[in-house]
Order: C-alpha cells, then sequence, then structure tokens
C-alpha cells in the first residue's frame, strides 16, 4: 500500500508546534498551582518600559468589571481582598474553580501534542497514530466549552463575596463567542470522525485489493 508521509520540512514542524502545545499546557498547569499556593499570583502582571520590566500585583484584576466597580468605591478594596483571600475554605473553591477550568484544556493540549508529534514521526503510518488522539483533544476542546464558564463563574462569585457576603452563583457567559467556540469543537470532532472513517475504507480497500 503506497502511504503518504510528510517532508521532513513539515516533521520538524510538526514537532515544534507539539513541543509549543506541551508548553502552553505546562503554563496551565503553572495556574493551577499558583491558584493552590496564592490566589494572588493569578493577578500577577508584567509591565514593561524603557528600563526594563517588573511583575506587578493587582488582586483587583481577579474581579469581574462590575464587582471591582463596587469594590473601588469602598475603602482599601485591595486590603478587603486579600483578607478574604486568606481563608482556607476560599482558597480552596478558587482551586476548584480553577480545575474546572483548566484540567479540560491541559487534556485538550497535551492531547493534541501527543497527536501532532505522532503525525511528526517519519516511520510507520504517522495518521494512524496520530488520529486517536486528535479525537482526544476535539472531545476535551468540547468538554472545555462547557466547562470554562461553570469554573469561571464559581470563582468570580466565590471572589465578589468579599465585597458582597450575599453574592449567588452567577453565570456569566458571552454567549457570541461562547456559541463560536462551540460550534469549534464540533467540527473539530466531526473532522476527526471523518478522518477516521476514511482510513477504514482505505484499510477495507486494501484488503478487497
Amino acid at each position: 500500500m503506497i502511504e503518504a508521509r510528510l517532508t521532513l520540512g513539515q516533521s520538524r514542524a510538526c514537532k515544534a508546534i507539539a513541543i509549543a502545545f506541551a508548553a502552553a499546557a505546562a503554563f496551565r498547569l503553572a495556574i493551577i498551582c499558583a491558584a493552590a499556593l496564592a490566589p494572588q499570583l493569578m493577578a500577577v502582571t508584567i509591565a514593561c518600559d524603557r528600563h526594563g520590566c517588573a511583575a506587578q500585583a493587582a488582586p483587583l484584576n481577579l474581579l469581574p468589571d462590575d464587582v471591582r466597580a463596587l469594590a473601588e468605591t469602598g475603602p482599601d478594596p485591595e486590603r478587603v481582598l486579600q483578607d478574604h483571600l486568606g481563608s482556607r475554605g476560599v482558597r480552596q473553591v478558587l482551586l476548584a474553580g480553577q480545575m474546572v477550568i483548566d484540567v479540560p484544556v491541559i487534556g485538550l493540549l497535551l492531547s493534541v501534542a501527543w497527536g501532532i508529534w505522532a503525525l511528526g514521526r517519519t516511520e510507520g503510518r504517522a495518521l494512524d497514530r496520530s488520529l486517536p488522539w486528535l479525537r482526544r483533544g476535539a472531545l476535551f476542546a468540547l468538554i472545555a466549552v462547557m466547562a470554562v464558564p461553570l469554573g469561571q463563574a464559581l470563582q468570580t462569585t466565590q471572589l465578589a463575596q468579599a465585597f458582597d457576603p450575599d453574592a449567588a452563583f452567577a453565570l456569566r457567559v458571552n454567549l457570541g463567542r461562547w456559541a463560536l467556540n462551540l460550534l469549534l469543537a464540533l467540527v473539530a470532532l466531526a473532522v476527526s470522525w471523518a478522518l477516521a472513517a476514511g482510513l477504514r475504507a482505505e484499510q477495507d480497500l486494501a484488503e478487497i485489493v
């Protein structure tokens, strides 16, 4: 059977892309660790000017815009939020929310990384090895589309309670962006099914021939 192979340049590009996806997964894992150790680290920003770059902590950036506007009307909002984040129960809820957000995303990134790495290998039937991982990545993408808004809502509700103890769970979703992400995840899943069907048809034809 004639098997199409990637060129050497394409193979190297696939491996470079796979490494980039794996690095992104490692970064998301670092975010989970930051949420576990000190939620304030999630709000650190890097500011650069002609004198160099410096890290700046801005814990109020963890709040949604409307809650931050409310917080800034009160005395010393950063101190209030820092005290709220000092509670073990609050940190546990924030960690749970971050895991709901990041675990499916990490699964997506690692599945795609391994699938693309397998595709870049020059020996054997690369697509046969790659496709199951890419299909898993599509499934993780679909799960992430559903899970990320829930995790974000869990976190923002917990943070809002620093300034409004009666704040109730509120799901904030940009419907247009969410629908687009859902459609892209479904397209990726459908493409993986189509490729799998094509491979099965090729194998059936090879058996007949």
